[in-house]
């Protein structure tokens, strides 16, 4: 707050503590309005994301940070098939077993049907809560980022 130049330090501190203040309260009302997921990081067959929330240091809602999230595999002239299905204390998943039992059931199901799509989200006062969803290519043993939509309540 050199650049104001205040007189009194203790007004400096007082109007960084509003402008903190001020900043936090319209990140928690933007966030309630979405899933708070940023950076998906794919490497080999695990996927995961980072919770806005928790890197710009809010408080965790009161239902807690606990996220479900579903796996699709996106064929092709065929209805998708929901590969499964869970909750888990991070926004982290390993693919693996997953694109394994495909693979046994048609070894070349990927060849012509190569993606996938994960939704993550966050239940919210008792909702479902807004959803992300990225979109992923198989490509042999690892996944490639191809897309991600975001949800908006």
């Amino acid at each position: 707050m050199r650049g104001a130049r205040y007189s009194d330090p203790r007004a400096a501190a007082l109007i960084v503590q509003i402008l903190m203040e001020r900043r936090d309260k319209l990140l928690a009302y933007a966030i309630r309005r979405m899933a708070p997921l940023i950076d998906p990081e794919v490497r080999g067959s695990a996927i995961s994301m980072r919770d806005l929330e928790e890197v710009a240091g809010l408080p965790p809602p009161r239902e807690g940070r606990r996220y479900r999230w579903s796996v699709r595999w996106n064929r092709t002239g065929r209805p998708d098939c929901e590969l499964e299905r869970g909750q888990g204390p991070a926004p982290r998943l390993d693919l693996g077993p997953a694109i394994r039992r495909i693979r046994l059931r048609d070894p070349d199901g990927f060849a012509g049907d190569p993606f996938l799509t994960v939704s993550f989200w966050r239940p919210r006062n008792g909702r479902a809560g807004a959803r992300v969803e990225v979109h992923l290519r198989v490509h042999g043993d690892r996944l490639v980022l191809a897309g991600l939509e975001r949800e908006i309540e």
